[in-house]
């Protein structure tokens, strides 16, 4: 019998089916953060990777072990679908920004960056001293607020596949319902830079630059004024160069401040 498994994904439901035992133990492990109590409500995303002509294949014979290689493989390219469709399903609902996010209370700061730039690593460290929202896409409402997305973090491992580490698995800790941005990060790492630099760049500039990171823009209404606003809501954009994440947190603290 197939294994349902629901999550709460950016904000929406997602059903995943798995045929595979192994994996969907796997999937429970590595989205605890995300898992919902339900299985009577109508979801918003229906995931059944084991029924699909995916490129990584994640099906397992019956009753027969599967290779850690391939659990690992099977889990990353599951926590690609659903984000993908997650972040597919919201195009022109959210401003949705390739970017981590920590938080303290109902304060986040939002960073930056493109693949490689280091946001798994930045969002280890400083979620450890603050709270975890997320390590890949920040969901920016009409409102202006954040939705969490506690995602697995992958972590590059021993094997050809990124492993999926839960946050609790790694001491972070889960932030509020929503969170409302205080603070706004474009990341440029130089592993031989010294002391961080900070440019706060203008709300022109800025939308430029983040428009760069950002999915589905085009398909918001008035996609350069959402941006603009949220640039406006946190003071401005400010431009970060750093050689370690740990380097970031006076920064960080200098925008979430002491919490009420």
């Amino acid at each position: 019998m197939p294994d349902e498994i629901w999550l709460h994904v950016l904000g929406l439901t997602a059903k995943v089916t798995l045929d595979d035992k192994q994996l969907a133990a796997e999937v429970r492990r590595a989205w605890s953060a995300c898992l919902l109590d339900t299985s009577a409500a109508v979801p918003d995303l229906v995931i059944e990777p084991d029924r699909t002509d995916s490129q990584v294949e994640v099906r397992g014979a019956s009753g027969a072990s599967k290779p850690q290689d391939d659990l690992a493989a099977g889990l990353e390219h599951l926590t690609q679908a659903l984000t993908v469709t997650a972040i597919e399903a919201l195009a022109g609902q959210r401003l949705m920004l390739h970017a981590c996010a920590v938080a303290r209370g109902d304060r986040s700061v939002v960073l930056v960056g493109p693949s490689g730039m280091g946001k798994t690593t930045v969002a280890t460290v400083l979620g450890r001293r603050w709270s975890y929202v997320t390590d890949e896409c920040v969901s920016v409402a009409g409102d202006g607020r954040v939705t969490p997305f506690p995602k697995p973090l992958s972590v590059i491992g021993a094997g050809p596949a990124k492993t999926q580490v839960a946050p609790t698995e790694l001491g972070l800790t889960p932030c509020a319902e929503r969170t409302t941005p205080a603070g706004l990060v474009l990341l440029r790492r130089d592993p031989g830079a010294g002391e961080p630099t900070v440019e706060r760049v203008s709300t022109a500039r800025a939308v430029a630059l983040l428009a760069e990171h950002t999915s589905y823009l085009t398909q918001l209404e008035r996609p350069l004024a959402r941006v603009a606003d949220l640039v406006h809501a946190v003071g401005g954009l400010q431009v970060v160069t750093y050689a370690e994440a740990v380097h970031l947190a006076p920064l960080v603290e200098e925008h979430l401040g002491v919490e009420a």
